[in-house]
């Protein structure tokens, strides 16, 4: 039984060691154990101010109504809310509008490398934030991947296929895409 468990323990250990970590063992005379995760003062503060953002959905939940909410809550688009933990419920919202910066998205290919937003059927990836129009229309789309940002395929100028970040949407059926837009 005893070369059972110090088999056991030496495995263990290596497994730890491989992590970073190897903890203290029978046999182990300094008593030290190594902890697995970062210590709470070890990690980086992030100060980020929303009282803007704060406001506007105090100011919001004066006047929405809970179909008003629920209606921009089910409407898909990217959306900022406000959830009242102690009724719990979603008390204002509103579509976010991301601020598109102006810089340049590319196309590469053909093919799509990983972070790309690629339509996949034609294996046509685009890379960078902002706008692109393409030439000429892309026609026969069924299948979009948004890679590593938020993306929305433009069908018109006012219809577009909205994906968040790392999302593959195969579709129902054919779509032509005008334009992309990423952020």
């Amino acid at each position: 039984m005893r070369k059972r468990s110090t088999a056991t323990a030496l495995a263990l250990g290596l497994g730890l060691g491989l992590l970073g970590a190897v903890p203290a063992t029978a046999d182990d005379t300094s008593g030290v154990v190594q902890p697995l995760t970062q210590r709470e003062g070890d990690v980086p503060h992030i100060d980020v101010d929303d009282s803007a953002l704060r406001a506007k959905l105090d100011t919001l939940a004066q006047t929405q109504s809970e179909a008003q909410v629920e209606a921009i809550l089910d409407s898909g688009l990217p959306v900022q809310a406000l959830y009242d933990v102690e009724a719990d419920e979603y008390v204002a919202a509103f579509v976010d509008t991301p601020e598109i910066v102006s810089r340049a998205i590319s196309q590469r290919g053909p093919g799509c490398a990983s972070g790309d937003a690629c339509i996949v059927n034609k294996t046509m990836g685009y890379y960078g934030t902002g706008q692109l129009t393409f030439k000429s229309s892309i026609s026969g789309v069924t299948k979009l991947s948004s890679g590593n940002k938020v993306t929305t395929w433009w069908r018109t100028g006012k219809v577009g296929f909205y994906q968040n970040s790392n999302v593959t949407s195969t579709l129902t059926s054919p779509i032509t895409l005008v334009s992309i837009t990423r952020s």
